[in-house]
């Protein structure tokens, strides 16, 4: 049996304790931090559901997003920071169930395809895995078992500001922990890959998801070129482009520029524009030029009239 390492005496919550917001399994659930914790964050922006925010921030090639529910206004925190929070940094604000409080954040992890389910205090029979250094280590070592039990410990001396890790094919939570916080276990499940071939692949589809958030940081496209989103399944991926003469990104990027917050389009399509012929554009220094016109209209100055 596996009891929560060195469990700390958890304080009432405040006057506003009943006034809280449920997470949501969309995304995994990583607790409840404070206000002055979320704005430390790179990050930021008004969103008015925990699902606006764990989609605002993935779009923006974040991996983690937090949600406050403010008085009167909500905010959205994102960034890339591995963990997002240290041990003594989760709250005691929030119940076993996963609500934080309003006036405080909770944390999503927006990459794993792990989903939060509870919070237990002690564990039966499961696979102890060493101390890792994120829940997100933890969910990387468990990918085989359908369970993952990760618990952010603090105070107690060597392992301290660590996560614990437990593995297993089976719920082997026994209750629920009064909070959601450090040195409390998040049981997190998932369904489990059936062969090696599935883990390598669901393995190598997170880390080239987590390589593009990493090349956000530094933008890997050499000098003179843009790094411009590409639409695709997943939502995410860029290409170096020259938008000086790109005819479809003219100008700028036409899906936005990677990594940019908010997303706009910045550039314009050339072989769209009004009157043009099918082939009859180019894009010459970050502007579209007309070099033929369809039946009816007249080219001037460049411009299918």
């Amino acid at each position: 049996m596996l009891a929560i390492p060195t469990l700390v005496a958890l304080a009432a919550v405040g006057s506003m304790s009943a006034i809280q917001v449920r997470a949501v399994n969309s995304n995994a659930f990583l607790g409840c931090i404070s206000q002055t914790t979320a704005t430390s964050w790179p990050e930021y922006t008004s969103q008015d559901d925990i699902p606006s925010c764990t989609a605002y921030c993935s779009e923006n090639q974040y991996r983690y997003a937090a949600w406050l529910h403010g008085v009167s206004v909500d905010f959205c925190y994102c960034t890339n920071d591995n963990p997002p929070a240290d041990p003594d940094q989760y709250i005691n604000d929030n119940s076993g169930m996963g609500s934080c409080n309003v006036g405080n954040a909770a944390m999503f992890d927006t990459v794993t395809d792990y989903s939060w389910e509870y919070c237990t205090g002690t564990l039966g029979d499961a696979v102890l895995k060493p101390n890792q250094d994120s829940m997100e280590a933890c969910f990387d070592l468990c990918d085989a078992y359908t369970w993952a039990y990760a618990v952010p410990i603090s105070e107690d001396g060597a392992n301290n500001g660590l996560f614990g890790c437990s593995c297993s094919n089976t719920d082997v939570g026994e209750g629920t922990a009064p909070y959601c916080a450090a040195n409390a276990y998040f049981a997190f499940d998932h369904t489990a890959p059936t062969s090696p071939s599935v883990i390598v692949r669901r393995n190598a589809r997170i880390k080239r998801r987590q390589d593009l958030i990493d090349q956000q940081r530094d933008n890997g496209c050499p000098a003179g070129l843009t790094a411009c989103n590409v639409p695709t399944s997943d939502g995410y991926s860029f290409e170096c482009l020259d938008t000086t003469s790109e005819l479809e990104s003219c100008g700028g990027c036409l899906y936005g520029t990677f990594g940019a917050s908010p997303v706009n389009s910045t550039g314009v399509d050339c072989s769209a524009l009004p009157g043009s012929i099918l082939g009859g554009t180019t894009c010459y220094r970050g502007t579209c030029q007309a070099l033929a016109c369809e039946e009816g209209w007249t080219l001037k100055n460049g411009v299918c009239q």
